[in-house]
């Protein structure tokens, strides 16, 4: 990186920080997702021994490409329900839309966090021992996302009166994920 310049992990930091609106909670989570899915992909291609490592690695390639994407559009979709609560009273259904929608980036922060930490745990087993810590990391920060994507969800859902399936599902993605964090913890 040239003297003087700002890295994008820095800038990203800055505007969460910010007073704005987004980035918020729902791209911070997106960003521990990604950033779980990175650990596995390097860990899998450190893993020269593991068969499937190079699959392994690509498809958490592709999480973590997702994840990225999943910051912008949460910061999108938050957006839009800041317009449509400004008019609830005039349009519940536009409200109601718009918060539903608010759920999908944190609903697929879950569903990459299940799939991060499955692989993984997995990884805390067969990959490189000297790599072990990285695969703890990447579970730990999996389940984290699922954490706080959960909540967010929650919390949308109550805020727009929605109905409870999503929260259902989330919650039981992020106990399988914080289970195998769990579990990870004890490994030595």
């Amino acid at each position: 990186m040239p003297l003087g310049s700002v890295s994008p992990a820095v800038t990203f930091l800055d505007d969460l920080a910010s007073r704005q609106a987004a980035p918020g909670g729902g791209a911070a989570a997106a960003m521990s997702a990604a950033q779980a899915a990175a650990l596995v992909a390097m860990v899998a291609r450190s893993s020269s021994r593991l068969p499937e490592a190079e699959a392994i690695a690509d498809e958490a390639d592709r999480w973590r490409a997702r994840a990225v994407e999943l910051i912008d559009e949460d910061g999108r979709n938050y957006a839009e329900v800041v317009v449509a609560a400004r008019q609830r009273e005039a349009d519940p259904g536009r409200f109601q839309a718009a918060v539903a929608g608010a759920n999908r980036a944190p609903g697929e922060v879950v569903g990459l966090a299940d799939r991060i930490t499955q692989v993984g745990a997995r990884l805390v087993e067969t990959g490189a021992p000297r790599l072990r810590g990285d695969a703890i990391t990447a579970v730990i920060l999996g389940a984290s996302a699922a954490n706080a994507a959960t909540e967010l969800i929650g919390l949308n859902t109550a805020y727009g009166q929605l109905a409870d399936d999503e929260v259902g599902l989330a919650r039981e993605r992020r106990d399988a994920c914080q289970a195998r964090a769990d579990r990870v913890r004890t490994v030595r």
